[in-house]
């Protein structure tokens, strides 16, 4: 996923919300813990789950699960089970 475009976020916003993506890629096998994804973006809840929709096109929810199923397809077609 592209960082769109979206004059109304901060370049530092922005760089915070690339750091939660980055998170969540490297914790897949973990459900998110919105307080720890809190700290790291230094926004609360609400404002962290509308930014990061509107920067990445999905919510942080649909964003972890769609990695996860990448990485269970990556495993399937290389016959390694790590689910």
């Amino acid at each position: 996923l592209e960082v769109s475009d979206n004059k109304d976020i901060s370049v530092r916003e922005k760089e915070k919300l690339i750091n939660v993506k980055t998170f969540l890629e490297q914790e897949t096998g973990k459900d998110p813990d919105y307080g720890h994804l809190c700290e790291l973006a230094e926004m609360n809840k609400q404002k962290l789950n509308v930014l990061f929709e509107k920067v990445f096109g999905q919510s942080i929810a649909r964003y972890h699960r769609t990695q996860k199923m990448q990485i269970g397809r990556a495993s399937c077609r290389e016959r390694v089970y790590v689910l």
